[in-house]
């Protein structure tokens, strides 16, 4: 049978619909040492993370970390501040194991830069929710630039694109699966054809994020119609990076644009043939 994630509107902790997607996911291809990884979160069921629903439902077990201090939490969190360069140390730390069910990353920023970072040889997660700018659609690839001491400042310019994650994340082997958000969910691939089970829209970034995103609040009703338009993903790239330089300066393509912008890495306006 096939698996429509989309469908699954499931929300008691997590900020969209990720507790429902993760149960159907781990119902579909099972559960192994019920371990998790997750950092950007406070540890309070009530504080939108994506651990708190399978802490209780499937009994899972793991390591919580956030870069500040949680106060009174309903599990232990450990103050780390996520970086690239010593996250797979921050791992052997606290003793992960180098095979687990589920790491979560959610840090405003760096996502991508961490995620690469990590040795996928000594620690091995099964599903893996990344952290995407919801505000850039496919097929754009853009991810700033990596800055050990980024703090998000709430603007519109941080993280990656969910083109430049999923094209990451293929190069790993894993698969696209769901958008729950601003969350990007990818299961191993070795994990799916072991399972056997079948994923609607599998690795479609198309699909998946307007399905994902279409009901984000963060753009006007004029924007989510533009975005989630077919004629949308139609138009040629020199209108839709137009578009997106006035949507969100930061992001602009422009040498003079990227000198104001800190931080600005040049950008690869990237189409798929």
């Amino acid at each position: 049978m096939m698996i429509d994630l989309s469908s699954n509107k499931k929300k008691i902790f997590s900020q969209f619909n990720q507790d429902g997607v993760l149960e159907e996911i781990f119902n579909a291809i099972g559960v192994t040492n019920r371990y998790f990884v997750e950092f950007g979160s406070h540890g309070k069921k009530d504080s939108q993370g994506n651990t708190a629903f399978l802490r209780g439902e499937f009994k899972f077990d793991g390591l919580l970390m956030d870069g500040s201090e949680c106060g009174d939490t309903d599990y232990k969190v450990h103050k780390e501040f996520i970086r690239a360069e010593t996250i797979n140390d921050t791992f052997k730390k606290h003793n992960v194991p180098s095979e687990f069910d589920f790491l979560s990353i959610d840090i405003d920023g760096e996502d991508f830069h961490v995620m690469n970072a990590i040795n996928l040889d000594n620690f091995k997660p099964r599903v893996v929710s990344v952290e995407i700018n919801p505000c850039i659609p496919p097929p754009f690839h853009l991810v700033q630039k990596h800055d050990s001491d980024w703090v998000w400042d709430g603007g519109d310019y941080y993280g990656c694109s969910v083109a430049a994650i999923a094209e990451l994340m293929e190069s790993k082997n894993y698969s696209l699966v769901c958008i729950c958000g601003v969350d990007a969910i990818f299961i191993d691939n070795d994990e799916i054809k072991k399972s056997g089970a079948e994923f609607k829209n599998i690795n479609d970034i198309q699909a998946i994020y307007k399905l994902g995103v279409a009901d984000l609040e963060i753009f006007d009703i004029k924007t989510r119609s533009l975005l989630m338009s077919p004629f949308f993903v139609k138009k040629n790239t020199s209108e839709i990076r137009e578009w997106i330089t006035k949507r969100f300066p930061h992001w602009s393509h422009d040498e003079e644009a990227q000198i104001r912008a800190k931080g600005l890495i040049p950008i690869k306006w990237k189409t798929k043939k």
